[in-house]
């Protein structure tokens, strides 16, 4: 994969609605896509502020909104994702026919 976002970024812009959000909206909804082990408060706190100064994100005022080369990062990003996510998916898949074909010839010799 070629994109510099994490999950965590994908969060936080993914939370994005078209209008700007405060600080606190904005880290409300991005725990509500991702908040896990790796991804609480603390962590989307310090993503706004890195991709702020990527200029991913840009301040109006008290809130954040997503600048132009923060959606064309999330797109791109997006489908890097996915491209990677499916051709995990495809490997695991092949992975589980083989272990089923080779339990099912173990049955079938015994």
């Amino acid at each position: 994969m070629r994109t510099m976002l994490s999950l965590s970024d994908l969060a936080l812009l993914s939370a994005l609605p078209p209008r700007p959000l405060s600080r606190p909206e904005l880290t409300r909804r991005a725990l509500a896509v991702a908040e896990g082990p790796t991804f609480d408060r603390r962590v989307a706190l310090a993503t706004i502020d890195r991709l702020t100064t990527l200029g991913l994100l840009r301040r109006v005022g008290a809130r954040y909104e997503l600048s132009r080369e923060g959606q064309c990062a999330l797109v791109l990003a997006l489908e890097e994702y996915r491209a990677a996510i499916e051709q995990m998916r495809q490997t695991a898949l092949l992975r589980l026919v083989d272990d089923q074909s080779a339990s099912d010839h173990g049955l079938a010799a015994a």
